[in-house]
């Protein structure tokens, strides 16, 4: 059962990314994909620090900094159609590539949850990046977890865009209200702490 074997991840998995297993992936648009998760030794390599801005600062460059997200054309989980224009009246998207089957992706969504609560619409908005096939499971996930903030698939363009940059997952990305990619990001888990001082620093910025 797909619920026993969350649990199990959850229990037994470190908050640092989803490690030594492979899943091939596809999106709603039957564009395949390979997410292969990082071992412990390459996550202790990047060692973090928050700098005077509350930016989580790692050895680890984002490879998708700068990108302008256009053309998406896809839905979220409950069919209704996204485009790029999703982006547009928040000064800040935190966009969380997860999966079902990813331990720490799992751990850290209710932190992501209660976060999302503290931020005015216009502020601060969370989306969720599905890399899963099967709606169903991500659901069900979701149902058992109270998630309560948006859920998009990806589809080609977003496949093309960020997600074939990353061989691991969870990984958290911010997107301002135009669609582009800031510089920070968060290779693998976070924590509500983590995330709070993060966007508090974007903001000020602002």
């Amino acid at each position: 059962m797909k619920k026993i074997g969350i649990v199990i991840l959850i229990a037994t998995m470190m908050l640092v990314g989803c490690q030594n297993k492979t899943k091939e992936l596809a999106n709603n648009n039957e564009t395949s994909t390979e997410i292969t998760k990082k071992s412990s030794a390459e996550e202790n390599e990047s060692e973090s620090t928050d700098d005077e801005n509350g930016f989580e600062s790692t050895d680890e460059k984002n490879p998708v900094a700068g990108q302008i997200l256009t053309d998406i054309a896809t839905t979220d989980i409950e069919g209704n159609s996204i485009d790029e224009t999703v982006f547009n009246g928040h000064k800040v998207t935190v966009l969380n590539l997860w999966a079902t089957w990813c331990g720490p992706c799992v751990e850290e969504m209710p932190e992501f949850e209660e976060v999302s609560k503290t931020y005015k619409p216009e502020e601060v908005q969370f989306l969720g990046l599905i890399i899963d096939s099967d709606d169903d499971d991500v659901k069900d996930l979701l149902n058992q977890l109270s998630i309560t903030y948006p859920q998009i698939k990806a589809d080609e363009q977003l496949t093309e865009q960020i997600v074939k940059y990353f061989d691991y997952v969870p990984v958290t990305l911010f997107v301002d209200e135009n669609g582009k990619v800031l510089d920070n990001f968060v290779p693998g888990g976070t924590t509500k702490e983590a995330l709070e001082k993060m966007l508090t620093g974007m903001l000020n910025e602002k």
